[in-house]
């Protein structure tokens, strides 16, 4: 790290830029509503198992195979897109995933 570097660092630049309140909010916002399925989980893994439609076994699968794919999820987007034009990419998988909704 150059002299430059950490003085911007102890400036507080982020690695995005410099958020606004209100930007900083939503962020905070987003991030939150997104770990909130952390907590709708066992109500909809539950209401599998009453109706009948997964046994024991079959729901210690499903519970395991999601979060392993929100965690491999997280980890290749963290490491194929770059930090860059973030807006432009939260809109369009936003979409994305409005359509697979949709769909389903």
């Amino acid at each position: 790290m150059t002299a430059s570097q950490a003085a911007q660092a102890e400036e507080g630049d982020w690695l995005v830029g410099n958020p606004t309140g209100s930007q900083l909010a939503s962020a905070l916002w987003i991030g939150s509503v997104g770990l909130l399925i952390l907590g709708l989980q066992p109500v909809l893994l539950g209401a599998l198992y009453t109706e009948g439609h997964v046994t024991g076994d079959e729901l210690a699968l499903v519970a395991t195979a999601e979060m392993i794919a929100i965690g491999i999820g997280s980890a290749i987007v963290a490491m194929l897109l770059p930090a860059r034009n973030m807006r432009w990419k939260s809109a369009a998988l936003l979409v994305l995933l409005a359509l697979a909704n949709f769909w389903t």
